[in-house]
This record gives C-alpha cells, structure tokens and sequence, in this order.
C-alpha cells in the first residue's frame, strides 16, 4: 500500500469518530423497487460540515456541495447506495435511533488516496 493510502486511511482510524453506516437491500420488481431489509455497521468517518470547516474536498480534489461531507476508509463503502430518496445509504452520527442522520447523495471513491468521500444532506428528524 503506498503511503498517501496508509496515512489517509490512519488518519481516519485515529481522528474519525464511530458512526452507524446503514445500507439497505433493495429489490426490483414488476411493480417497482422496495426495500427488503437493512443492514447497520459501525465505522469511522472524519466529518466536515458542507466541506467548508476542514476543507476535505478541496484538499482531496472533489468539488463538494452538500450540507455534510464524511470521509471513510474506501473500503468501508462497497455496498453504498447514493443519490438520496428513501433508498439511499444513510449515517447516523449518535446513534440511529436517537443521532443527526445524514442521506448519501453522493459517494465518490478515490483509488490513490484510500478514501471515499460521501456527500450528504442532513435529515430532520420530528
């Protein structure tokens, strides 16, 4: 592993904070797509409020215009589903059933630095 991969990925196991990663199973049918399940992982991300605090995109080369960038080790991020709506990914900072819960609109991977960056809007929730 070159070393760009090894430190990015260290820095996210050293600084990044314990998140829930929940990814959903979906099914297409004749009658459309549904949800048949979920699964919840506990990961680290580093978290950067619309990239605008720590400037991840920038410095990582993405352009980034959402309300919550969090960065995770690429191989965390197989089985993301991006693009919002009810069957995007999701993370949950907190907890997820009482955290802040982001939606996955974008999930872009970088193979020379280790990394994935998701882009995220924050849900409100009641």
């Amino acid at each position: 592993m070159d070393s760009l991969k090894h430190n990015a990925r260290s820095l996210i196991k050293k600084m990044g904070t314990e998140v829930t990663l929940r990814n959903f199973e979906v099914t297409e049918t004749s009658h459309g797509t549904r949800r048949d399940g979920e699964t919840d992982e506990t990961i680290k991300a580093l978290s950067d409020p619309g990239s605008k605090t720590l400037g991840f995109g920038a410095l990582l080369g993405a352009e980034v215009d959402a309300d919550h960038l969090w960065v995770i080790d690429d191989r965390e991020g197989e089985d993301i589903i991006d693009g919002g709506g009810d069957y995007a990914s999701r993370i949950f900072n907190g907890g997820a059933e009482d955290g802040e819960e982001y939606i996955i609109i974008d999930a872009e991977s970088s193979a020379e630095n280790g990394v994935m960056l998701l882009e995220c809007d924050r849900e409100d929730r009641p």
